[in-house]
């Protein structure tokens, strides 16, 4: 969920700092999105509204009797998920409270902003929260490279990233340390698929130099996660909040 590690990024304040491109470009190759589509009619029936702010993914859940019984104050949709293999929805549930959440399975998240995260899963008609522990072995065996991606997701705190050119990654206070930045992308071997993701920007808070690495995951068909490499891709001055 971008990349499940999951933030909420109407929370976080990001002021980058002027600090040049050292040399050109590096080649960027881009990889299709898959066209994958969540499922959230539950949740427009469980009473929730989408926000129209520009984040499409975050849904307010503060109204919704059911889920606010959970404690999910806001719920997060991460379209990449939708290819797990039983077709069951699985959000990021997060409690914004003032008081401690009501379950013992939220984890605080957040820096000087702080929430509560669970992941929500909607199953057969009904929502329960759920660790991510719980959650894995439902989904095994991965048979597909969609699976395989939405797995890879679920299992670590990476997150896909596409279109390199047309984001702010490539902006000059940016500086690359590599030559050739390759999109998420899945390759089918005969008994695994090899998952391209990305870290989120290292450290996450903080006035700091941010670093964002390439992590290459191999996921087998029995659901076992393995990351491979990492090579730090670019990085970037910046106050997170």
């Amino acid at each position: 969920m971008k990349h499940l590690a999951v933030v909420i990024v109407s929370l976080l304040f990001i002021v980058l700092l002027a600090t040049g491109c050292s040399g050109r470009l590096p080649r960027f190759v881009d990889h299709p999105r898959p066209a994958l589509q969540a499922n959230v009619q539950m949740l427009e029936e469980a009473g929730c509204v989408q926000d129209k702010r520009g984040w499409e993914e975050w849904w307010n859940c503060e109204s919704s009797d059911v889920l606010s019984a959970l404690g999910c104050d806001g719920v997060e949709v991460d379209r990449l998920l939708a290819g797990l293999t039983p077709a069951y929805s699985v959000m990021g549930c997060y409690y914004l409270g003032p008081d401690p959440p009501p379950s013992d399975k939220f984890t605080a998240m957040g820096g000087l902003s702080t929430w509560d995260h669970s992941y929500l899963l909607y199953r057969e008609g009904e929502y329960q929260l759920v660790r991510k522990a719980e959650l894995l072995p439902i989904f095994v065996p991965v048979e597909s490279a969609n699976e395989a991606l939405s797995y890879a997701l679920l299992g670590t705190s990476l997150q896909a990233e596409y279109e390199f050119e047309g984001n702010w990654a490539d902006l000059s206070l940016v500086r690359y340390l590599v030559d050739r930045v390759e999109a998420t992308h899945v390759r089918e071997e005969a008994d695994a698929f090899i998952v391209h993701l990305f870290t989120a920007p290292y450290p996450f808070f903080g006035c700091d130099t941010h670093t964002v690495s390439a992590v290459d995951v191999r996921v087998t068909r029995d659901g076992h996660i393995q990351q491979l490499n990492k090579t730090p891709v670019y990085e970037f001055e910046a106050c997170i909040d």
